[in-house]
């Protein structure tokens, strides 16, 4: 059986919302990484290379983050110069949207709950409202959000 490298522990926690300095306090989703390393079709789902078919989600998300929204912020154009409107909103909302629900898909596979992820723009249950990566708003948030 192959086992969950340490990095694609990494892109987990990243996704999921779940700092890696809480990995002692986070054992569900510890236990869950380990569990799914003796279930390889559910491993395949999470960990497949992009280049697989299917695609694994951690790949997916992955490029998704690191590939084709920052791509998309590059083809940001102005609409109209009195009242600035870029044409790309749109496309980077369906693109954090997708994000969303790959983010949401790997915590189902592992069966824990998503903290924040990159993508939201929200809070999640014991998380700072960062404004979320890819947020449109103004963001924001607590200083001090441990415990709250």
């Amino acid at each position: 059986m192959a086992v969950i490298t340490d990095a694609q522990r990494a892109d987990v926690y990243f996704f999921c919302g779940w700092p890696q300095r809480f990995v002692q306090v986070n054992t569900a989703l510890e236990f869950a990484l380990d569990v799914i390393s003796t279930k390889p079709e559910m491993q395949a789902l999470l960990t497949n290379a992009i280049t697989a078919t299917p695609p694994g989600l951690l790949a997916q998300a992955r490029l998704l983050h690191d590939v084709t929204i920052p791509s998309a912020y590059r083809r940001l154009k102005a609409l109209k110069v009195g009242s600035i409107e870029l044409s790309g909103p749109g496309e980077l909302r369906a693109l954090a949207r997708q994000g969303q629900r790959l983010v949401n898909a790997i915590c189902s596979v592992l069966g824990v709950q998503r903290d924040v992820d990159v993508f939201s723009p929200g809070r999640g249950a014991g998380a700072p409202n960062l404004g979320g990566m890819y947020s449109y708003g103004s963001g924001g948030g607590d200083s001090n959000w441990v415990g709250k």
